[in-house]
């Protein structure tokens, strides 16, 4: 677990942010596999703004399939 900050919030880290996002545990299992990784130079600040400006793979999934089946009409 991470300590609150002075505010009494604990802030999530970048392992729970990619989690959230579908990139850790879900978008990038191979065979039973975690695939996703940043390279070990990458600072906890990247990795944060990397997760800022991605899009949650679940909501990319979903999105595809409307318009699949949209398309299919």
């Amino acid at each position: 677990a991470t300590p609150l900050n002075s505010k009494g919030i604990r802030v999530m880290t970048p392992n729970e942010w990619g989690k959230l996002q579908g990139f850790i545990g879900y978008g990038f299992v191979e065979n039973g596999v975690e695939t996703f990784s940043f390279p070990p130079e990458i600072s906890d600040c990247q990795k944060y703004k990397q997760f800022g400006n991605s899009v949650a793979i679940p909501a990319i999934q979903e999105t595809a399939k409307l318009l699949i089946k949209k398309l299919q009409l």
